[in-house]
């Protein structure tokens, strides 16, 4: 009886022990279950702020297209660069304060409205130069002297 009377009291302390583990594993997946609600919440967190850095991505996106039909008009008509330019800027002044709310991920669009504003800027002065350029072979009915001035698409007198 002693045997069983040991084997019992084995028993009894393998019991509490496994007792001891069990309640360790509990307290374990407690804290991991909290922990898991914290890494819930902060991930709704990251998916807020990602979906206001889409936003703030699609705003920068639009003014990148803006500018693009900005600059394709521009180019296509000198006369029309001035106000096309006036306009970027306006829109680039207004949509700047927009683009210092996104996040740091938004940057690089930032960049690249600058970049566009500049060659923007780039093409308005070669406009200028082509307006330039052309203007010599043009003969202004205003000018003093327009009359005796040669015109390049016709023959000089005498000749």
């Amino acid at each position: 009886m002693e045997s069983s009377a040991r084997e019992v009291e084995v028993g009894s302390a393998l019991a509490a022990d496994a007792g001891k583990s069990l309640e360790q594993i509990l307290g374990a997946a407690r804290g991991a279950s909290g922990q898991m609600q914290e890494i819930s919440a902060a991930i709704e967190e990251m998916s807020r702020s990602s979906a206001e850095v889409v936003k703030g991505i699609e705003t920068v996106s639009g003014v990148v297209e803006a500018n693009a039909v900005a600059t394709e008009e521009m180019a296509a008509s000198a006369e029309q660069v001035g106000q096309a330019l006036e306009g970027a800027s306006a829109a680039s002044e207004e949509n700047s304060a927009s683009v210092e709310e996104v996040s740091a991920g938004t940057e690089e669009m930032t960049a690249q409205v600058e970049e566009v504003v500049a060659l923007a800027g780039s093409l308005a002065r070669m406009a200028e130069e082509l307006r330039e350029a052309v203007a010599i072979f043009r003969l202004s009915d205003e000018q003093p002297g327009a009359g005796a001035a040669w015109d390049r698409r016709r023959p000089a007198p005498g000749r």
